[in-house]
């Protein structure tokens, strides 16, 4: 399997996996009774030159789903392809980090009443780390009211159980996906500005449930620094067919930047870890990427005596039922 076929099998496929199994239909944080019912909705034009890139660039077909195989069409907001001159996980090409940051940017201005985005710090080399939190409108107007709640529902202790219920019936979930944690894993990274697009711009029952019913914060590069050399590298490899010798990709990070979530040492993982802290996210997913195929990592023992064995047990169980 070579890199080409990786990166565009990996953004489709990844695409594909948020919509159908990291939403999901109805949000289980959500009572039946508490999610908004939603508009039937027309039909939507379909990007034709976008999805006819889909199909070229996608080698097998049987990772195409309905939810991944056309684009719609926005007379307003733009699309990968129409912004940035390729669609998202073009064979051969990479995006520039700072291209990408540029890309939100106009999301979030032409679409304003469906996004905001923020910036939650800043990396080793002074890079600007965002989040784009997308949802609907009378939701992203309100959306510190439901940061508060997710902060409430945080400490038990100070809630009864009658005061919790009340509050998990008004809130609403975060789902927060990042991206490109480490510095070669680049598919998860392309795909999120396709995602982007479609969570705010289409108009099916899905993807009306998701903006009603959650909050979704993408960030589509966690190791930003490392993204830019990736980048050069890889046209560096075009132009010349030689590769360059190992790099830093960040600061004192070769390769493995995750191991940091436990040293805490690096901007990329304080900034991660403090906007957790802050927003209280019900999921925080980590589009990791390595090879293509399904693989679902528990960890090894020995575990944290402070966790409960239960717990790790269906880790393990969750592990082996998603292989199966």
């Amino acid at each position: 399997m070579t890199a080409r076929l990786l990166r565009s099998r990996y953004a489709r496929f990844t695409v594909a996996a948020a919509l159908a199994i990291g939403f999901g239909a109805a949000p289980a944080a959500i009572p039946a009774a508490a999610a908004q019912p939603q508009k039937k909705a027309a039909a939507q034009p379909v990007d034709q030159e976008y999805t006819a890139k889909i199909k070229e660039y996608t080698q097998d077909p049987r990772i195409l789903t309905e939810l991944v195989d056309h684009l719609p069409a926005s007379a307003t907001v733009p699309s990968p392809l129409k912004f940035l001159g390729r669609v998202a996980g073009t064979p051969d090409e990479l995006t520039y980090y700072k291209d990408m940051k540029w890309y939100f940017e106009a999301l979030a201005k032409a679409a304003p009443g469906r996004t905001r985005l923020f910036t939650i710090g800043q990396s080793e080399e002074g890079r600007d780390m965002i989040v784009l939190a997308i949802a609907d409108e009378a939701t992203i107007k309100a959306l510190d009211k439901y940061k508060k709640i997710l902060a409430d529902l945080t400490d038990p202790r100070k809630l009864t159980d009658a005061q919790a219920a009340s509050l998990i019936a008004a809130g609403k979930p975060i789902y927060w996906a990042t991206g490109n944690l480490h510095s070669g894993e680049t598919g998860s990274a392309e795909m999120q500005m396709e995602l982007a697009y479609r969570l705010i711009v289409e108009e099916t029952p899905l993807i009306q449930n998701i903006r009603a019913n959650e909050i979704v914060f993408l960030t589509p590069v966690v190791e930003i620094d490392g993204r830019e050399k990736v980048v050069d590298n890889l046209y560096y490899q075009k132009k010349t067919g030689q590769r360059m010798p190992l790099v830093w990709w960040g600061q004192y990070v070769a390769h493995d930047n995750n191991r940091d979530g436990l040293g805490l040492g690096l901007k990329l993982t304080q900034n991660v870890l403090k906007t957790y802290l802050e927003w209280h996210p019900t999921v925080l997913h980590d589009l990791h990427e390595s090879q293509d195929y399904l693989y679902t990592s528990t960890g090894a023992g020995p575990y944290n005596v402070d966790v409960d064995p239960v717990q790790t047990d269906e880790w393990w169980l969750l592990a082996k039922y998603e292989v199966a």
